[in-house]
């Protein structure tokens, strides 16, 4: 049997189900959450969707992130509220208080009171229970009177007996009171309303205006009744008996649906058009039963003021909870109808809900089936029968009676044969088993040879091939032999024939054929290659909307599901229209068990998904694709430092732009959008204009700072999208950055002159620098050809200094070779003298002995000739000249210079000079002055008296010096 024939079959068999009521998934404010006092009293929502209420310690605010409260002005409790969404204007009474609660330009809110124009007479009128709005008047009603407030006047209207409700209804103010029914006030007149004498006894809580101009009064303990514009009568809902049972507080009328408060059990939504109920107690997850007001909002959802806290109860959403809170019985892993009950089968056991639901389940309605316990995997119908596996093997459920198939082990889930009603083939930890129907009755076959990997995801496709999807090595194509016993063909497909991947593949059957679902989208078996191909999506279209890895159930050809985890897709597939819609069943984000997502489709209009809280009714039809505006709002600017400071709260329109102190450049803001039902999924982006080019990415933070701007006009822009309807908003606010005193237009004019102070200093520095450089330039050059002239000079020195060392050097070696000559000279003077002399001393003694022995006188004359030339040139040698010159030219004109200095020198006192100053012995002198060693002497000493030496000055000592 294939999912189409099973939701006929559920259908019918659940054809006698008139309700499917459940839980609805209720959000808790406590008072530590939201720093209340106890008691909330009233509740109403502004333009923006902000939501107040009417509490003990004064008017709360809830902007869907942050919590303030506002006492009033004598500190007593807030017991109404009225939002003038025309004026912005917050008005709350309180004890022998009222007045009104109003923004200003920067976001404050303060409270003005009108009890000071109540006349000293009426001053004392207690409690203020209800505010609404006459035309252009407020009303504020109290125990025993009626105020109304319009142009800025009061009016009091007295009542003898206490007022129990008051309304505007169709233009009219009805008062309800006890012992004198209901009335219309006609100024200051009573006028009662015709035939509504049944309510004289009844005490009337709420006053409710509907369509066609008729009225619902809802009493306290007796019902509600519905005047019709002639006659009032009882008017009976589904709910009767709770109503009377439970003390009616407080009630509210949206749209055909009656929202009603009690005291002891909490709250009843009736739409008055179907008579559904649901219900919301302590069960469902209210923090207690005691309702003191209760409200819908924009998205019809409720709002309750309860005892001790606030609540948020979601009657309006696609999505309830099955078991409520005080779920007992553990994880949701599947489900099924059998035998008008409804089988749930969990990680701790199997339960049972017998059918129709009722409107209030309680955790008593739920049954344990004792006898199977433990991990339930899969429950199915077939033939009449409930199977059910679970982790001790399969069980069969048979009208009342249970039997274990004790063959049989861990049990993932059974598939009917195509073609064979009397088989079922089953899944276990250790491979495929054969069921078999025979003779009436379901037996445990045979296990199935050849094959022993494992798993809950298999179907069969037209031709009868198993298809078994592995969590790891990819997907198997299977075929049975013709008993049924023993796998006779086994092919294994992974990355090698076409998968994106070996892992996280979900096989799902569409149109009767088999698709895979892996991380790249959907892709189809194609027999010609024996390879896996991506699917055709503009065959399918729906496929290209599915996500990856997730369970695909195609419910029926108009509808396919996708999800998993974190998404619930509701794929709308009709001619020419394709519809998506990600955002209804967001509610269970989150919430289904990874993996072994469940879901039960009883018919079009209701489905069972396993949580990991227990299970949840799913109602497709009530998914709605509008998308209501998102209020985003900037809540607060703060200018932040050491110590962060306020400078503007929420202020809609932005009457006045602040301007900020260069100092306090760093700002930071925060936001948020109303989104009740799960805040996270609104993510925001934001942009500062004109610093930012593009918008940021979006993210979930609720605030953004930024820090050292510079002095300038600024614009924050603020986008925010809510992920759960797809509605998105947009708000900006704007702030001015005062200049430092430096970047003012004063600053500026004084920058101006003395850029111009600068640039006239500029240009006379530029054309002095330019005068100092031409001059330098000049100076350069002149430098140049100075220091080209000291080099040429330089150079010329260089060469006349190399010249003159070259002289010197010719000098000095014509200096040496004088002193050379003039040695040499003076030495062959000697030799010669002395040989000379030695000549003479032989011929002197020839000529004594010739002379003694008187030989020829000839001979002695010759003798004597040749003694006197001998001596003439000893004593005039003709070398003397030149001895002279030379010996000046050594010792620097010394001859020359002794002569000017001792002009009474003779030749011989020179010459004896020279030989001195050569440093000669006398010894050495007397041959060449031809003169006796004594002689010498001689002459030294009358040197020393021509020079007048002392005897301590020595005389060669004395002609070195010279």
């Amino acid at each position: 049997m294939n999912i189409k024939k099973a939701l006929i079959f559920t259908a019918f068999i659940t054809g006698a189900i008139s309700l499917w009521s459940a839980h609805p998934f209720v959000r808790n404010y406590s008072r530590k959450e939201s720093g209340s006092g106890t008691q909330n009293w009233s509740i109403g929502q502004a333009a923006n969707d902000w939501m107040y209420f009417a509490n003990n310690n004064g008017l709360l605010e809830y902007d869907g992130v942050h919590w303030n409260i506002y006492p009033i002005s004598n500190y007593t409790n807030v017991r109404s509220i009225y939002i003038d969404r025309s004026s912005g204007r917050i008005y709350a009474g309180a004890f022998n208080e009222f007045g009104f609660y109003q923004r200003t330009h920067t976001g404050k809110m303060t409270y003005t009171s009108l009890s000071s124009k109540v006349s000293t007479a009426d001053r004392d009128f207690s409690e203020i229970w209800n505010i609404f709005q006459q035309g252009n008047a407020i009303c504020f009603q109290g125990n025993n009177v009626l105020f109304s407030y319009e142009h800025d006047s009061l009016k009091a209207t007295r009542f003898s007996e206490k007022i129990s409700a008051a309304a505007n209804a169709h233009n009219s103010i009805i008062i309800a009171q006890q012992k004198k029914g209901v009335s219309v006030l006609n100024g200051n007149l009573q006028l009662p309303i015709p035939n509504s004498e049944l309510l004289l006894t009844k005490k009337i809580v709420a006053i409710l205006p509907v369509e066609k101009n008729q009225i619902l009064f809802v009493s306290e303990n007796d019902g509600i009744f519905k005047y019709d514009g002639i006659n009032i009568q009882s008017y009976p809902t589904p709910a009767d008996r709770f109503i009377k049972d439970n003390q009616i507080f407080c009630a509210t009328y949206h749209n055909q649906k009656l929202a009603i408060g009690t005291v002891r059990k909490g709250m009843v939504l009736i739409d008055l058009q179907t008579g559904e109920l649901v219900y919301a107690n302590t069960n469902s997850g209210l923090q207690n039963n005691t309702i003191l007001s209760i409200a819908f909002d924009r998205n019809q959802n409720l709002w309750l003021g309860l005892d001790k806290g606030i609540d948020y109860v979601m009657v309006n959403e696609p999505v309830y909870d099955l078991v409520g809170k005080h779920n007992l019985y553990g994880s949701g892993y599947t489900s099924a109808v059998y035998n008008n009950t409804l089988y749930l089968g969990t990680n701790q056991g199997l339960y049972y809900l017998r059918l129709p639901l009722t409107s209030d389940i309680n955790t008593t309605d739920i049954q344990a089936i004792e006898a199977i316990k433990g991990q339930i995997w899969h429950l199915s119908v077939h033939e009449n029968t409930l199977f059910c596996g679970s982790d001790h093997g399969c069980y069969l459920i048979e009208g009342q009676k249970i039997r274990h198939l004790a063959e049989t082990i861990g049990t993932w889930a059974l598939k009917p044969i195509p073609g064979r009603h009397d088989l079922l083939l089953g899944s276990s930890y250790n491979g495929f088993f054969l069921l078999q129907k025979e003779a009436g009755r379901w037996q445990f076959a045979h296990f199935v040879k050849g094959f022993t990997e494992t798993g809950s995801n298999y179907e069969f496709d037209r031709q009868g091939t198993i298809w078994l999807s592995h969590w790891i090595k990819g997907i198997y194509r299977l075929t049975l032999s013709d008993d049924w016993k023993q796998v006779a063909g086994n092919h294994q497909y992974t990355i090698r024939h076409g998968l994106p991947a070996n892992d996280n593949n979900r096989i799902f059957q569409y149109n009767d054929s088999i698709y895979m679902n892996t991380t790249q989208g959907v892709y189809q078996y194609q027999a010609s290659s024996d390879r896996f191909i991506k699917s055709d999506v503009k065959r399918h279209p729906a496929f290209r909307h599915t996500l990856p890895y997730s369970r695909i159930i195609q419910q029926n050809r108009q509808w396919t599901w996708a999800y998993n985890n974190r998404v619930i897709k509701k794929i709308t597939q009709q001619p020419g229209i394709l519809q998506i819609d990600s955002v209804s069943f967001s509610l269970l984000t989150n919430k289904l068990i990874p993996g072994f997502e469940h879901s039960t489709f009883i018919n079009d209009t209701i489905g069972i998904l396993g949580t990991e809280d227990g299970f949840a009714v799913i109602k497709p039809s009530r998914a709605t694709l509008t998308q209501p505006t998102l209020h985003v709002a900037i809540r607060k600017v703060y200018l932040t430092g050491v110590t962060d400071s306020l400078l503007q709260e929420y202020s809609p329109g932005q009457a006045v732009i602040p301007e900020i102190k260069p100092r306090y450049n760093s700002i930071r803001f925060e936001f948020n959008a109303t989104e009740f039902r799960n805040e996270s999924v609104v993510q925001y982006s934001y942009r500062l204009e004109p610093s930012d080019q593009d918008w940021s990415d979006y993210n979930s933070s609720n605030s953004k700072e930024f820090t050292n701007l510079a002095g300038g006009h600024y614009r924050f822009r603020l986008k925010a999208k809510n992920n759960y309807n797809a509605s998105e908003g947009e708000t900006m606010v704007e702030f001015i950055i005062l200049p430092h005193w430096y970047e003012t237009l004063w600053a500026k004019m004084v920058y101006l002159l003395l850029f111009a102070l600068a640039f006239t200093l500029v240009v006379r520095t530029i054309r002095r620098h330019s005068e100092q450089r031409i001059e330098r330039v000049k100076q350069l050059k002149e430098k140049e050809l100075t220091d080209q002239k000291e080099k040429f000079l330089l150079e010329a020195n260089e060469k006349e200094r190399e010249i003159i060392s070259l002289r010197n050097q010719k000098l000095h070696y014509e200096l040496r070779h004088k002193s050379q000559d003039l040695a040499n000279s003076t030495m062959n003077l000697i030799r010669k003298n002395e040989m000379l002399l030695g000549i003479l001393q032989k011929i002197d003694k020839i000529a004594t002995e010739l002379q003694e022995r008187q030989h020829d006188i000839g001979v002695q004359k010759q003798l004597k000739k040749i003694q006197d030339d001998i001596r003439n040139n000893i004593e005039t040698d003709n070398n003397w000249k030149k001895f002279q010159e030379n010996f000046d030219m050594v010792y620097e004109n010394f001859l020359k210079r002794l002569g000017e200095e001792y002009p009474g020198l003779s030749s011989s006192d020179k010459k004896l000079c020279a030989y001195l100053k050569m440093e000669l012995s006398s010894k050495d002198i007397a041959p060449l002055m031809n003169m006796s060693y004594r002689s010498v002497e001689m002459s030294r000493y009358r040197l020393r008296k021509k020079f007048d030496l002392n005897r301590e000055t020595n005389l060669i000592d004395f002609l070195r010096q010279f």
